[in-house]
């Protein structure tokens, strides 16, 4: 018992005999018995520091979107609008830290690629990824079970509703479409035929485009499809109606660079679970509750 002097080597040697013999047995079995209750509890440990969730750098949109994103800029406004607070929610629910970026529509995808920063919500991977990751199914496909559900509607001048509305595709392939630049599914619209002018680095100005003639309608994903109809009423009248049918629907997932995947490995898996059990019906709530603000 006493040959642990390299494991222990506050420990006496047999040969430290005087010493030795006027150690009782409870001093003799101190230090061994010390240092093996530390052995034993240092799995305990791991453990315990495996379930801390490390800080997240999230990032979203600086445009103004509201009910989703409220404020433009740098700054995160109060309140932040409901994209954020679903995303609060996601992380408080988890226990996992977090801090808040803004940047340019466009620039998010990349962001989260060469590691700037930790995730975003982003739709359909490009073929230019490396390093980002979104949940996958049992056969290794992404899962939509765990994805943020968007529709992508179309807003159009009152006086072309009427004809927009009875082929809303023919309607837009004669005309144009307005894309806010950087908006994920710009590529989906030009690939099904239609065409796209993405040049408008915001909301707002689409709205002006469309307001001036220079497009024929503006696309915009909404979680549900008349999340927008109050803001429209409100900012344009009667002026600019949105289409009753969705242009088309997609899904975003919660995409995390892989080094914060792998470094927060059971975390990342139980936010994307959260969002698969409680994104919709959460988000809606939000929504929700930001459509009865002033």
């Amino acid at each position: 018992m006493l040959a642990y002097r390299h494991a222990c080597p506050g420990c006496l040697r047999r040969n430290d005999s005087t010493e030795y013999r006027a150690m009782s047995i409870a001093q003799q079995l101190k230090a061994p018995m010390a240092l093996l209750a530390a052995l034993l509890l240092m799995p305990l440990a791991c453990l315990a520091g495996s379930e801390q969730c490390g800080p997240m750098r999230m990032a979203y949109t600086s445009q103004a979107i509201p009910p989703y994103f409220m404020g433009s800029g740098a700054r995160v406004a109060s309140p932040p609008g409901a994209s954020i607070e679903f995303f609060r929610d996601m992380a408080k629910a988890n226990a996992c830290e977090f801090t808040l970026e803004r940047m340019p529509l466009a620039r998010l995808r990349v962001s989260v690629d060469v590691g700037l920063i930790d995730a975003s919500f982003l739709d359909q991977p490009s073929p230019k990824e490396r390093n980002i990751l979104r949940p996958l199914d049992s056969k290794g496909q992404l899962d939509y079970s765990r994805a943020v559900q968007v529709s992508v509607v179309v807003f159009v001048r009152a006086e072309d509703k009427a004809v927009a509305a009875q082929d809303p595709e023919r309607f837009l392939a004669t005309g144009v479409l307005g894309v806010t630049h950087g908006a994920a599914y710009a590529t989906e619209l030009r690939r099904r035929g239609y065409r796209v002018d993405d040049g408008a680095n915001n909301f707002l100005l689409n709205l002006e485009k469309l307001r001036l003639h220079r497009i024929d309608g503006f696309a915009v994903g909404v979680h549900s499809e008349d999340d927008l109809d109050n803001m429209m009423r409100a900012s344009h009248g009667a002026r600019i109606e949105r289409l009753d049918r969705p242009l088309m629907k997609t899904s975003f997932w919660l995409a995390v660079h892989r080094d914060y995947y792998n470094a927060n490995r059971v975390q990342v898996e139980r936010m994307w679970t959260w969002i698969g059990m409680h994104g919709h019906e959460r988000m809606s709530d939000l929504v929700n509750k930001y459509k009865h603000q002033p």
